[in-house]
């Protein structure tokens, strides 16, 4: 069982994004939970200039899929699927976007707004990552494979 906790500010996302890829490197698929505006797409774009990608990365809630291919890192990810769930209805329309492929490849992925694909993930390789905006100002993280 993984029961991790990082609570940090908003200029502090890199490091955090950065202790998460080493935690989680066994983990391939992440599902990010959080409401509207709590740093989901950050915290991707934290990880992708982690991982080398050049541009800075951006939500993918009109294309629903970002596919970002690294030459190499420290990390051994050479790609990255970032999906946003959030304009989806429902498992039909994940399938329609090409879901299944996305989920059988061996990439990294991470997924925000994960509820609706989730009778299609094994829980072996999926690890939640729980994000809100605490009281102080800053957003706590919570690591678990648990759905709880």
């Amino acid at each position: 069982m993984i029961n991790i906790e990082y609570i940090a500010g908003i200029d502090e996302v890199g490091e955090i994004a950065n202790a998460m890829l080493k935690e989680l490197s066994p983990y391939r698929i992440w599902l990010l939970r959080g409401e509207m505006g709590s740093g989901k797409t950050t915290l991707v774009r934290s990880i992708a200039g982690l991982l080398g990608e050049a541009k800075e990365a951006s939500s993918p809630t009109y294309t629903l899929v970002n596919e970002y291919h690294f030459i190499t890192n420290k990390h051994g990810i050479r790609k990255l699927y970032h999906l946003d769930l959030f304009r989806i209805r429902n498992v039909e329309e994940a399938l329609e976007i090409g879901i299944e492929e996305i989920l059988e490849d061996d990439s990294k992925c991470i997924i925000e707004w994960p509820e609706i694909i989730l009778p299609l993930l094994q829980d072996e390789s999926v690890i939640n990552i729980f994000i809100e905006n605490t009281k102080e100002g800053k957003r706590k993280y919570r690591l678990t494979n648990d759905n709880q």
